[in-house]
């Protein structure tokens, strides 16, 4: 609208052990399917994996859900094109103050615009649940995954938009090395 002010809020992840791994600010898009839309510039320095390559200030929609087990990153090219999701399974979202703060529980997936799931960070992971995790992190991590398979398979928000694609047996695999 013409004349209305953008209400920025903040974003601060926390690694798994609850300290910052980084706060950066983000303009309240709105709502869909239950989630507050966050845009955001990508923060993080540039992130080159064999699937995808983020630069700082490559455009990006955040979608949060209060408590919700896995935060959802829209990652897109400078001139709007999807290239993919990132979702990062967290503790629950918890929002106060104008801000979004939700702690990393280390396992994260990336999601291709034609669907297929990549596992981020299994080793990582995997150690992790062996030394200091606790059952319930564990089962957050679980819920954000059945959430992620269950929005994919039903094309539900924030997937709702990419048409008919849907997560099918064998279509999660671990990322290359």
């Amino acid at each position: 609208m013409p004349g209305r002010k953008a209400r920025t809020v903040w974003i601060a992840k926390q690694r798994s052990d609850g300290s910052l791994r980084i706060r950066y600010p983000g303009e309240l898009a709105g709502m869909s399917g239950g989630f507050f839309v966050v845009r955001t510039a990508w923060a993080g320095l540039v992130w080159k994996t064999p699937f995808v390559t983020m630069r700082p200030g490559d455009p990006c929609l955040e979608y949060y859900r209060e408590g919700a087990p896995a935060v959802y990153l829209r990652l897109m090219g400078r001139g709007g094109d999807l290239r993919g999701w990132y979702v990062d399974f967290t503790e629950g979202v918890r929002q106060a103050s104008g801000e979004w703060a939700y702690r990393d529980l280390v396992l994260d997936a990336f999601v291709r615009p034609g669907g297929q799931v990549l596992l981020l960070d299994v080793d990582e992971f995997v150690q992790w649940v062996q030394g200091e995790a606790a059952p319930a992190e564990v089962r957050q991590v679980v819920a954000g995954l059945s959430d992620l398979t269950r929005r994919l398979s039903g094309a539900l928000p924030p997937f709702a938009k990419r048409g008919s694609t849907s997560l099918r047996a064998g279509n999660a695999r671990r990322s290359p090395p």
